[in-house]
């Protein structure tokens, strides 16, 4: 996997994506509770979920595919500003326009991270040689939860800080993912 430059790309840029999602729940829990509603979190993660699949559901009925990495590219660029316009409305998603502006940012940056799954398994199916493409898929994975694992334990360490610096975490996170795929796949598609 770390000799195809696509993969390492990609798996490196997951990687530093997920230790942003995994922090992403406590967030917004932390988000919804400083708005006197910790019950709002789950609802802007369902937000998040349900914008995962009409992102997801969308790219699945285009006729053509489009460039994986540009997808992917574009993908963590929508959901990291998304979520750091979500961190930046407000630390408190009160009721009243607080929560809307929320769950909407919420359910955007769902549908930038949805069609990320999908691209990412067609770039592993794409580039991974036959002989290894079982383990290239296992390892992929492993590694991504294990770095939401890492995210989930580091957004509580930082719990006792402001919910929006949580957040703008995740988001530059994403941000920063986006960042290194561009770098590191190269100039081409």
């Amino acid at each position: 996997m770390w000799k195809v430059r696509e993969l390492r790309a990609l798996t490196v840029a997951t990687c530093v994506a997920f230790l942003g999602i995994g922090a992403l729940p406590v967030a917004a829990v932390l988000l919804a509770a400083r708005g006197g509603d910790g019950g709002a979190g789950g609802a802007l993660m369902t937000a998040f979920a349900l914008g995962g699949l009409t992102g997801s559901l969308a790219l699945a009925r285009r006729r053509s595919a489009p460039d994986p990495r540009r997808t992917a590219v574009l993908s963590l660029v929508v959901t990291g500003a998304a979520l750091a316009g979500a961190a930046l409305t407000g630390s408190a998603p009160t009721p009243g326009p607080g929560l809307p502006v929320a769950l909407a940012l919420f359910a955007l940056a769902g549908l930038g991270d949805g069609p990320l799954l999908t691209t990412t398994l067609r770039m592993r199916a794409e580039h991974a040689p036959e002989a290894v493409r079982t383990q290239v898929f296992t390892l992929g994975a492993g590694l991504k939860l294990t770095a939401a694992s890492g995210g989930a334990a580091l957004a509580g360490a930082l719990s006792g800080t402001s919910p929006a610096v949580l957040l703008l975490t995740v988001a530059g996170l994403q941000l920063a993912a986006a960042a290194v795929l561009f770098a590191l796949s190269g100039s081409e598609g």
